[in-house]
């Protein structure tokens, strides 16, 4: 036989005639149904190898099978909280807009409380200050805590304010006034619980959004849909608190709100709301964001040495020592440790408040983040007291004791929305025709990183037709300047009907530019830090609406005191009609918003702007 042919088992095989001695192999050795190829192997029991419950290849693929369906469930678990929390983010902002429908009783301070127009401003602009100043604070414990324990404090704080507010209103005119009411400040404490509750409440929906989203290509109605839903809120609560929390006149008609029971509604239900989503806001993924975006920030070139290296060369004693002053073995070795230190669970936290103190590092130093800063408190702080102030300002455009033809109930019902569609719109269209970046981690690129040579080269994935972000925040700008100007040329006045137009003009502008800014921060600045970032820009229109509403108080004051010529008026009247309560204040406030306008474009496409840096915003 040849060397290849391997004897065989005789019991295996049939006699062979001596013909068959050649050194062919027939092919019923191997293929012969009656014999197979080997014996059946019995164990001790008798019983086959294939009658054992598995085989090694069926348990193999057994397991894959399982972790593959592991794996599935877990993704879609995922998904699931993702989606959940992104509703109940939209619940949130649904509700936390409270503060908007302060029209609705602002003028009933006036008449029922003998609160003063300053006075009534005092208390629109504590809540603005509440809502406003603390943001950054907030938007700090989402960022490190998540957002479920934001939303749970802004549940307190507004189940306190509007109970406060509640029984202050019930209580009466306050002694400053001549009744025996509660003090006016109490009022004020109860607002600024209330501003609290507002911002904390918002942040942590939109916060929830940006993280969940915004690394995606629909960024941009991730953002809108919440932002939006927070204007719906002061309509559909404005609409509850005039059509079912009235008062009766003595005809049986259908009165002014009542204040009380619309307060206590707005107490229980912002805190049981607020509570609710302690539970269900979310952050899907973090850790994987996290890690990238330290390796992203890493590679940019904007970090001139490694955290981490700087630790482990601490923790050996080399922390007074240059890196080039180091021996090669030295260097390895702290690397090496750096590395550890990086990968090492006990660094996670760590790791993560680095990235977000970094960030929020290179975000204040960014000029044009102070640019953006700067015309967006020139923008809202106008809005803000133009929403805050509609009551008395609908109350200047008729002669005095003549029956209103409109109400602040409906034009708050017209800012929502109007507010409300602008934010859907600008989100959607910019999520489909704003410029698409070459690549992932574009707001990290520093000034001699590689991307940032080649940003201004075609990406193969680019739009052939694009609209900034920008110019569709120009565009709306321009439309709420357009309704301030209206205002203020005098072509409302004795026209109530006319006052629609102003206020879905500001509306609408207001709105859009609160929807745009958070996604350009987005865009800009990353959404590891949004919540921190987002919450120092939004510091401004507390300092804009306290500016605005103390102007509109002081001409609105002036105009009540000097009267309007023709027209006889008790000397005792707090009240105001005519343009001059109003048309100064809102010719400056037109001004104001064109020169936001001059710095976004700066930002944009100044040096150092945004285009230059080949940030595709």
């Amino acid at each position: 036989m040849c060397p290849c042919h391997t004897p065989r088992n005789p019991a295996m095989s049939p006699p062979r005639s001596q013909s068959d001695s050649s050194n062919t192999i027939d092919k019923l050795d191997y293929t012969s149904p009656s014999r197979p190829l080997l014996a059946a192997d019995q164990d001790s029991s008798g019983s086959n190898r294939h009658s054992r419950d598995t085989s090694h290849a069926g348990s193999f693929f057994e397991h894959v099978a399982e972790g593959i369906m592991d794996r599935d469930r877990e993704r879609l678990q995922r998904e699931a909280v993702r989606w959940l929390s992104f509703v109940w983010a939209i619940v949130n902002c649904l509700c936390a807009g409270s503060i908007t429908a302060y029209s609705l009783y602002g003028h009933l301070f006036q008449s029922r409380l003998h609160y003063t127009q300053f006075q009534v401003n005092i208390v629109s602009i504590t809540a603005e200050l509440g809502m406003y100043l603390p943001v950054p604070l907030f938007g700090y414990l989402c960022d490190r805590l998540g957002p479920g324990a934001p939303s749970a404090l802004s549940g307190i704080f507004f189940g306190l304010g509007y109970l406060l507010a509640a029984f202050a209103y019930k209580s009466g005119p306050p002694p400053s006034a001549g009744g025996h009411g509660w003090p006016f400040g109490v009022m004020v404490l109860a607002f600024v619980g209330i501003g609290m509750g507002t911002s904390c409440m918002y942040l942590s929906a939109v916060t929830t959004c940006a993280k969940n989203f915004g690394r995606g290509n629909a960024k941009g109605v991730a953002l809108a849909v919440p932002i939006a839903a927070f204007g719906l809120s002061g309509m559909w609560q404005s609409q509850v608190g005039s059509r079912l929390l009235y008062e009766k006149n003595p005809d049986g008609s259908r009165g002014d709100v009542n204040v009380f029971r619309f307060f206590l509604f707005l107490g229980i239900l912002l805190l049981c709301v607020g509570l609710i989503g302690y539970f269900t806001l979310q952050i899907m993924d973090e850790e994987e964001m996290i890690d990238e975006a330290v390796d992203e920030l890493e590679r940019s070139g904007l970090l001139a040495q490694d955290e981490f290296f700087t630790q482990a060369a601490d923790q050996h004693g080399y922390g007074t020592m240059e890196p080039r002053d180091l021996s090669d073995s030295t260097f390895d070795f702290l690397q090496s440790e750096a590395e550890r230190l990086k990968a090492h669970a006990e660094a996670e936290a760590r790791k993560k408040t680095w990235l977000l103190n970094e960030e929020t590092r290179r975000y204040i130093y960014d000029p044009t983040m102070w640019w953006l800063a700067g015309g967006f408190f020139l923008v809202t702080g106008p809005g803000e007291a133009f929403i805050n102030n509609l009551g008395t300002i609908i109350g200047t455009l008729s002669p005095p004791h003549t029956a209103a033809s409109t109400s602040a109930a409906t034009h708050v019902s017209i800012v929502a929305l109007t507010s409300t569609v602008a934010r859907l719109v600008t989100g959607t269209l910019s999520d489909i025709l704003a410029p698409v970046a070459p690549q992932s981690g574009q707001h990290r690129r520093g000034p001699d990183s590689i991307a940032n040579s080649f940003a201004s080269l075609p990406s193969l994935g680019s739009r052939k037709f694009t609209v900034s972000r920008i110019t569709f925040l120009l565009t709306f700008a321009f439309i709420l300047s357009i309704g301030q100007l209206l205002l203020a040329s005098g072509w409302v006045q004795n026209h109530p009907s006319r006052f629609a137009v102003v206020s879905a003009l500001i509306g609408a502008g207001y709105g859009a530019v609160f929807s745009l800014t958070p996604i350009v921060v987005s865009v800009v600045w990353g959404v590891e830090n949004f919540g921190t970032n987002w919450g120092i820009l939004a510091m401004t229109p507390a300092a804009g609406a306290t500016l605005w509403g103390a102007v509109y108080a002081t001409v609105y004051q002036r105009g009540a005191n000097d009267g309007e010529p023709g027209i006889e008026r008790d000397p005792s009247d707090v009240l105001c009609y005519g343009k001059s309560c109003y048309a100064p204040t809102f010719w400056a406030m037109a001004v104001c918003v064109w020169v936001a306008m001059g710095l976004w474009v700066w930002a944009w496409r100044g040096p150092g702007g945004w285009k230059r840096r080949g940030v595709a915003v």
